[in-house]
C-alpha cells in the first residue's frame, strides 16, 4: 500500500505543477522537485507500470528542475532572491533530498548554488544564530545542522551549526534529528575572515564588531539585481532598511 501511494503521490507531482501561480523558479518548485526526488529514491528498484514514467525519470526531472531553480533564484555570493525565511523552507526539504541521494546514490549534491546559499545564512545570520527578517520573512532558524553534516568542509557551516543554540534556532519538529547530527567531538572554530563583509550580489552589508554571541550587529538592505527581480511575490519594499543588534537584543528592525 506504501508503495502504491508513492507511486501516486509520484505520478501528480511529475504531471502537474502546484496551483499557486508562480513564474518558476522558485521555492515552491524547489520543494516540489525535492519531494518528486524523494518519491523516486523511496522506491527506486520499483518497474514502471501503464507505460508511465517511473523512478528513474522522476529522480531525473527532480535534478534538472532544482538546477534550474538554483541558477534562477541564488545570487553569485548566495544571497536567496526570496529572502532568509524562504530560503530556509526550501533547504528544509532540498537538504534531506541531498542526504538520501548521499546515501542511495553515492552523490554529493550540497555543491556550487546550493551549498553558497547555506553559506549566505551564515554570513548574514545575527548574533543569536537566527537570520534576520527581510523580504516577508519572519526571524529564522539555522539549517546549517544538517547543511554541515553534508558539507563537513565548510568551516562556516561547521561553525554556525556549533554556535546556533539549538533549542531557539532549530523548530521543534527537527530538534531530534539535529541532535543526532550534532558533533561537539571538535570544537568549531571561528571563521577566519573579518567579521564585517560586503556581499555585492545580494545587496547585503554586514557590520559585526565580533563573530560572538554578544557582538553589535548591522544588516543594511541593498538589494538589487536578482536579489531584486527574482524575490517574486515575497520582495518587499525594503531595499534600504536595516536590522540593529546588541548580542541578542534587537534594537532596530
Amino acid at each position: 500500500k506504501m508503495r502504491m501511494f508513492i507511486e501516486e503521490l509520484a505520478g501528480t507531482l511529475y504531471r502537474e505543477r502546484y496551483v499557486w501561480p508562480s513564474p518558476g523558479g522558485d521555492t515552491r518548485e524547489i520543494r516540489q522537485a525535492c519531494a518528486l526526488g524523494l518519491c523516486a529514491l523511496a522506491i527506486r528498484g520499483a518497474v514502471s507500470s501503464h507505460s508511465q514514467p517511473g523512478p528513474r525519470a522522476w529522480y531525473t526531472r527532480a535534478r534538472r528542475q532544482l538546477t534550474t531553480a538554483f541558477e534562477h533564484q541564488i545570487c553569485r555570493d548566495g544571497g536567496y532572491a526570496e529572502g532568509p525565511g524562504r530560503h530556509f523552507e526550501a533547504a528544509e526539504v532540498y537538504l534531506p533530498f541531498f542526504a538520501a541521494s548521499k546515501q542511495v546514490m553515492g552523490e554529493d549534491l550540497l555543491t556550487g548554488d546550493a551549498l553558497q546559499a547555506c553559506e549566505w545564512g551564515a554570513r548574514i545570520r545575527m548574533p543569536d544564530g537566527l537570520r534576520p527578517a527581510f523580504d516577508s520573512s519572519v526571524l529564522t532558524p539555522s539549517c546549517s545542522y544538517l547543511a554541515a553534516a553534508l558539507a563537513p568542509k565548510s568551516k562556516l557551516l561547521s561553525w554556525d551549526a556549533a554556535t546556533s543554540d539549538l533549542g531557539g534556532t532549530v523548530p521543534a519538529e527537527q530538534l531530534p534529528e539535529a541532535l543526532a547530527l550534532y558533533d561537539d567531538s571538535t570544537p568549531a572554530a571561528r571563521p577566519a575572515g573579518h567579521p564585517s563583509e560586503v556581499l555585492n550580489a545580494s545587496g547585503n552589508i554586514v557590520f559585526r564588531s565580533d563573530w560572538g554571541p554578544t557582538a553589535n550587529y548591522l544588516l543594511l538592505l541593498a538589494e538589487h539585481g536578482r536579489a531584486r527581480s527574482a524575490g517574486g511575490v515575497y520582495e518587499q519594499p525594503d531595499s534600504s532598511s536595516l536590522v540593529l543588534c546588541r548580542g541578542p537584543e534587537t534594537l532596530v528592525m
